[in-house]
């Protein structure tokens, strides 16, 4: 009887130590996108009472048009998510909102959700009508809304809506308008569409490897002497690690006791 209990504590301590290792990635990551300084609002405009919410409804350029938004390094390997809400739409089939994943100086990639005719390609200017995704489940209408996310690596491109994995797609060389030189490859474009954006995300580890460090430049005056922080100042926050040990401590604590209490009982 003791091996036994033994041997489950073993397993649950084992179990817990490999999810709190994979916590920290998770929590880690961080998201690329900046609502105050990534749409130069050319087309898109950020709502005035809900911030990180953006419309081309009160464009001049009326429910046509498209802008990218700024992020610095992004590589081919990203994950482009967000939540959107058609405002208005045109009666034409092909209507709809474009997710722009690739911009040079001399075109674009996109991926294209229609309003009747399911999710369609167009890389360059060249639309891949031999390639298309006509079972998607999406029909846009008035307020219809959505989730995306797309997940790009290398040239394959995969699209998820609402949770619900459309297909995946490999853009021919000679058709990819992404550059790791411009800085403006996401976006998005409307066709005869009005919507509005929210809870952008874009996450890319490569991004996060090649940022260039923060100025270290030294200070004009050297610094004035503080006193060394109290480590046992109850006002500082645990790291990160040391949060990870104290949880580990406390579940593997509640586990034991778990177990001791049952043998107790039989």
């Amino acid at each position: 009887m003791k091996k036994k209990i033994v041997r489950r504590m073993l397993l649950a301590i084992l179990a817990l130590g490999l999810l709190l290792g994979s916590i920290p990635a998770v929590l880690g990551a961080e998201n690329l996108f900046d609502p105050e300084n990534a749409f130069d609002e050319l087309y898109l405009e950020e709502a005035e009472d809900r911030p990180g919410v953006f419309t081309n409804q009160n464009s001049a350029n009326g429910s046509t048009g498209s802008e990218t938004f700024c992020l610095p390094g992004l590589t081919k390997n990203y994950t482009f998510s967000g939540h959107i809400k058609i405002l208005e739409i045109g009666q034409e089939s092909w209507t709809g909102v474009r997710l722009i994943i690739g911009s040079d100086q001399t075109g674009q990639c996109s991926l294209v959700i229609t309003k009747d005719w399911g999710i369609r390609f167009e890389f360059m200017g060249f639309n891949m009508n031999d390639q298309f995704w006509d079972n998607a489940q999406l029909r846009l209408a008035k307020d219809t809304e959505f989730d995306f996310e797309v997940t790009r690596a290398g040239n394959r491109v995969s699209l998820r809506l609402n949770e619900t994995e459309e297909g995946t797609i490999e853009i021919p060389e000679e058709y990819d308008a992404f550059d790791e030189e411009n800085d403006y490859n996401l976006g998005f474009k409307a066709e005869q569409c009005l919507f509005e954006v929210s809870d952008i995300a874009v996450y890319c580890d490569e991004t996060e490897a090649n940022r260039p460090p923060e100025s270290t430049a030294a200070p004009s005056e050297p610094p004035t002497a503080t006193e060394p922080e109290d480590p046992a100042d109850p006002e500082t926050p645990p790291q990160t690690g040391d949060a990870n040990a104290i949880f580990a401590v406390a579940a593997a604590g509640t586990v034991l006791t778990v177990l001791i209490k049952k043998k107790a009982a039989a």
